[in-house]
């Protein structure tokens, strides 16, 4: 039987609120089964987004900001700001994370948070002057009291996955990962900037303010194109394996390969931990993201101890083979590491001759949800 996913649901609405609330709903519709869109992989060493307006007029009486992340979440990041000065004492407003720990910067002065930023979502962040909040999915998960220094920067500009680092032409700190559906409002609730980040182009759409953005030290492959699943993840349509399936590619552990219709045989030699094994390599998976990975497989004439078992660059559970057709095996995997084996077993514990047939592999990028 292949091995099928689970996950949670995904609920929204029109978004509402007032101060002090302890909750809000998403403005965003609620995305449909199947349907596609566009995410861009901030590569986080050089690239980011940048708007040449001032979007916020004085952050330190107000500011509301909203932005998605999917996948992995960088540890230590700027994830918006307006600003100039790469000193930290002169920097107008940056959002950011460092040391665990979640931050903003008022004026050059720094309010420290104990929540870290782990898991994928939906962030507000709200100041009203007095105290500033974090929500997650609706959900607030801490205020603090507002510390407001005096730095302002007349000339800042408003960016997204990084900070300007000294001059409004150079950047840092910036955020490695993906970051989408960036919303900004007034005092009021209002949303006077809303960049869904789904452009597949170098420039990002302002909705709403006609603010577009520029993506700075970006790659066409940067976009791919995702279809929303039943459980709220977002999975590549852009198989990230993408290599031929001949017995050539394989090692035999115990076993004879060679290369058969619909695949490549291997045929055990003893019966004990008999298999075939595969190198990953190149930039087939990534240390840190999740893929939907999918091996085709099927019982040779013999045997019934054929197994997907073991790989070393993910952790899967034990899965047997147990029909001679040709049948799709899915693991939703979370990479451990840039390269190791994919495992096929023959025989696990059987007997020599004991055979699988191994078809084509796939890798799917998932963009988790939580």
């Amino acid at each position: 039987m292949p091995i099928s996913y689970t996950g949670g649901s995904v609920t929204a609405g029109t978004m509402l609120l007032s101060q002090g609330a302890a909750s809000f709903s998403t403005h965003k519709p609620i995305p449909f089964i199947g349907e596609t869109r566009y995410f861009r992989r901030n590569e986080g060493t050089t690239d980011c987004y940048e708007t040449n307006a001032r979007l916020i007029p004085n952050p330190k009486a107000h500011f509301d900001v909203e932005f998605q992340l999917l996948g992995s979440i960088d540890a230590a990041c700027t994830f918006v700001a307006q600003n100039v000065s790469a000193s930290a004492a002169s920097r107008e407003f940056q959002i950011f994370q460092n040391n665990n720990t979640v931050r903003v910067l008022l004026g050059g002065s720094e309010t420290v948070f104990t929540s870290t930023i782990t898991n994928a979502g939906t962030y507000r962040i709200v100041n009203d002057g007095v105290n500033i909040e974090i929500f997650r999915n609706g959900l607030s998960i801490e205020t603090q009291a507002a510390v407001i220094g005096a730095a302002t920067e007349g000339s800042a500009t408003f960016t997204m996955a990084g900070r300007h680092a000294g001059s409004l032409s150079s950047y840092g700190f910036t955020y490695a990962g993906v970051m989408s559906d960036v919303v900004i409002r007034n005092s009021s609730g209002v949303i006077i900037n809303d960049y869904p980040v789904n452009d597949d182009a170098n420039t990002l759409v302002d909705l709403v303010g006609g603010n577009n953005a520029t993506v700075i030290n970006g790659n066409p492959e940067d976009w791919q194109l995702y279809t929303q699943q039943e459980n709220g993840d977002w999975v590549s349509t852009f198989d990230s394996w993408g290599k031929t399936n001949l017995a050539s590619d394989w090692s035999g552990v115990g076993v004879a390969l060679s290369d058969v219709s619909g695949g490549v045989s291997a045929i055990a030699s003893d019966g004990s931990s008999d298999r075939a094994e595969r190198t990953i390599v190149g930039s087939s998976i990534v240390s840190g993201r999740s893929y939907r990975f999918t091996v085709n497989a099927a019982q040779g004439i013999q045997g019934s101890s054929q197994f997907i078992q073991n790989f070393t660059f993910a952790t899967i559970s034990p899965t047997p083979i147990a029909t001679q057709i040709m049948s799709p095996y899915t693991f939703d995997l979370l990479a451990m590491a840039n390269t190791g084996l994919v495992r096929m077993y023959a025989a696990s514990t059987g007997t020599a001759g004991d055979e699988v047939i191994i078809g084509n592999i796939t890798a799917y990028e998932v963009l988790k949800l939580a």
